[in-house]
């Protein structure tokens, strides 16, 4: 073999080299939907045809706290693979679209989003629950805000066991719990 040949084959070590690494820069970071769920991963495509293998989908973990939250079809995030090869990848579901939107674009109000209605907003010191009709905060709200406290005052209550049994009624309840009818 010859230095010509050699440097032939050198050229054509150099492409492939360079091909390889396109191909890894080309899946570091990719922006995906999720196209179907399976076993507890997520299978994602993006426009250009790509379509993954099953993937691990990300959550938010930080030692006890973790948040959960797995993504329906048509979802849309990042597809990350450090090391440039998607089996390895991980989804992030963080962008919304018009079939999975924004639960909140307002400044200072931090909003959760679930199916059936399922709401939980805090905002200016107050955790409100929708869908439960619960509200807290340093008090506690049942059925909606106001109402009296609880035990109810007013509400009669059996006091007492046999012949001294009687209802009574209540005439102080709790500063911090309060219900509506």
């Amino acid at each position: 073999m010859g230095a010509f040949d050699d440097l032939v084959n050198a050229i054509s070590d150099l492409q492939d080299w360079r091909a390889e690494q396109e191909r890894k820069s080309n899946n570091y970071v990719r922006k995906v939907k999720v196209k179907e769920r399976k076993d507890g991963k997520v299978i994602v495509e993006d426009k250009s045809g790509f379509v993954s293998g099953e993937v691990t989908q990300a959550s938010v973990t930080s030692g006890e706290w973790t948040i959960d939250a797995p993504a329906q079809k048509g979802a849309q995030g990042f597809l990350l693979c450090p090391d440039g090869e998607t089996e390895g990848g991980a989804f992030f579901p963080c962008l919304p679209n018009d079939d999975n939107p924004h639960a909140s674009t307002t400044e200072g109000i931090l909003r959760l989003k679930g199916p059936n209605g399922a709401e939980i907003e805090i905002t200016g010191g107050v955790a409100t629950l929708k869908g439960v009709k619960v509200i807290v905060d340093p008090e506690t709200h049942l059925g909606g805000e106001g109402g009296p406290a609880v035990a109810r005052i007013g509400d009669h209550v059996s006091v007492g066991s046999g012949s001294s049994a009687g209802l009574w009624p209540i005439v102080e309840g709790s500063s911090k719990v309060f219900a509506s009818d």
